[in-house]
């Protein structure tokens, strides 16, 4: 999080994705460490964080988001690199 604060240009808003479901609310010391950088933070489940960061990177804000993924279900080995059986 040390880097946030030093991203150029400096960025407004961090939209923090905490996976499929928002269980558990993240340390407020993290949000006060952000805003006395002068980055606000919000937290939400991952799928709404990216809508938004969607959103708000279209009315071209200056925002970023830091996302855990939706599921924990580990992808089948092939999913990001195809093998030599599929090139034939």
């Amino acid at each position: 999080l040390r880097l946030v604060p030093l991203v150029w240009p400096k960025i407004d808003l961090l939209l923090i994705g905490s996976g499929e479901h928002f269980n558990e609310r993240l340390d407020p010391l993290i949000f006060d460490f952000l805003l006395k950088k002068g980055v606000k933070a919000e937290q939400m489940n991952s799928r709404n964080a990216a809508t938004t960061f969607n959103i708000l990177n279209s009315e071209e804000r200056l925002v970023a988001a830091a996302l855990l993924p939706l599921s924990s279900k580990k992808p089948p080995p092939d999913y990001y690199f195809s093998t030599d059986d599929e090139e034939n």
